[in-house]
């Protein structure tokens, strides 16, 4: 019988649930979607603070997903740099077809 309570089951569960929906090469797609469009790569700002508040939310989400699979501040730099490498293998995959079609 496990030691742990159930919400640390839970929590542990959930972890894992993260790393295998975002551990898939669609999940990988989309997570450098979502970080690339939730401004974690960048600064964020804006003179409107309705509009800085909707950036910032988009932003905790992205970050709360990188938290769920246990990234460290190393893993932005080379998750970054692998966003642009799949963004733009997408990019030429959609040209490519546009012209080929």
């Amino acid at each position: 019988m496990s030691s742990k309570k159930p919400s640390q089951l839970a929590a542990a569960q959930l972890s894992q649930d993260y790393k295998d929906v975002f551990g898939t090469p669609q999940g990988k797609r989309v997570l450098a979607d979502i970080m690339a469009n939730g401004g974690v790569y960048a600064p964020i700002h804006s003179n409107n603070p309705t509009e800085m508040a909707y950036r910032c939310g988009e932003r905790n989400l992205a970050l709360r997903i990188a938290t769920m699979l246990a990234y460290h501040p190393a893993d932005f730099v080379e998750r970054a740099m692998e966003t642009t490498r799949e963004l733009a293998d997408l990019m030429d995959e959609a040209n490519h077809r546009a012209y080929t079609h």
